[in-house]
């Protein structure tokens, strides 16, 4: 089929995938679209120059930039709009991990009871929060999201048809939103983090500047799980860990993936205060974001992790 015959969303679709491979080794794009491997796996094979020189930067210039040049996020994001308005196709837009744990699988069963599933370009995403890490950390994120996001390449363009292809990437909603859109998000974000933090703890909380020196006066992870009346909130049950383990855990990852000097420590109390956050007001911003998503397309929200899932009826 010619070009000339392709929806909008799905030209996109193959400039997308064809703009995110260009940058990758040759060899990686085989080992993940036709070994099957595993993208950490084949970014070991990779070389430093590979990932944190060249593909990583390059990947974190154009994604975003693909989605700026001539609105091609707004022009997609539109025309899944129309087809929702026209009652022409049931979409549901999914957020929780990178991309849906079990994958291709997952996709498929929420394609049983919708038409398209939406999710958001994780490059693009790493993009806008590249101040928060390292430039070597950035950079291995873009190519480790790249490889992921190719191994749903085949089930985005494999479909053929007129219609919108069953899987479509947008850019992340910061992206699409203005700045009136964007600050109310962060605003609601915070109000649900102090509300939230409130029911945990079991006492109001004013602001953000009271509920993070309640945070970093505890002693650690486990001291702040302790405090807590409910722990609901503070787990990963996805992965089998408690409120403690939890927050250790995203302690280690923050200090592991920020900028030199940016924390005293393992022990620093502003990197508890940073893991509580984390796992409180991020996780927050991502349901708000896909619920704002949900508004834009006429979509309906969808995830595989319980720990999002759990944010998502709170907040309902």
């Amino acid at each position: 089929m010619s070009p000339r015959g392709l929806s909008k969303t799905r030209r996109a679709m193959e400039e997308y995938f064809d703009l995110l491979e260009e940058p990758l080794p040759r060899r990686a794009v085989r080992a993940v679209l036709e070994e099957g491997k595993e993208p950490a796996e084949v970014m070991r094979d990779m070389s430093y120059w590979e990932v944190v020189e060249d593909a990583g930067p390059t990947l974190l210039r154009s994604m975003p930039y693909f989605w700026h040049y001539k609105d091609t996020g707004r022009a997609v994001a539109d025309e899944l709009r129309a087809l929702t308005r026209t009652r022409k196709a049931l979409v549901a837009y999914y957020s929780g991990a990178i991309k849906p744990v079990e994958g291709p699988r997952f996709v498929r069963r929420t394609l049983l009871y919708a038409d398209v599933v939406v999710m958001k370009d994780p490059v693009s995403g790493t993009a806008l929060v590249r101040h928060g890490y390292s430039p070597k950390v950035t950079a291995r994120l873009a190519v480790w999201k790249a490889l992921e996001v190719l191994r749903l390449r085949d089930l985005c363009l494999g479909a053929g048809g007129r219609g919108p292809p069953p899987l479509v990437v947008l850019p992340p909603p910061a992206m699409l939103m203005d700045e009136e859109e964007f600050e109310a998000i962060v605003r609601l974000s915070d109000e649900h983090t102090l509300e939230a933090s409130s029911e945990i703890f079991g006492q109001g909380f004013g602001s953000l500047e009271e509920l993070s020196e309640f945070v970093k006066s505890a002693r650690g992870p486990d001291e702040l799980a302790r405090r807590a009346r409910r722990t609901e909130l503070l787990e990963l049950p996805d992965k089998g860990l408690d409120a403690g383990a939890w927050l250790r855990k995203q302690m280690e990852d923050v200090l592991k993936s920020a900028p030199k000097g940016a924390y005293r420590g393992p022990d620093d109390p502003e990197l508890l205060k940073e893991a509580y956050l984390t796992v409180v007001s991020g996780r927050f911003g991502a349901v708000n974001y896909q619920l704002w998503s949900c508004g834009r397309l006429g979509a309906q929200p969808s995830t595989d992790l319980e720990y999002h899932w759990r944010r998502l009826l709170w907040v309902y």
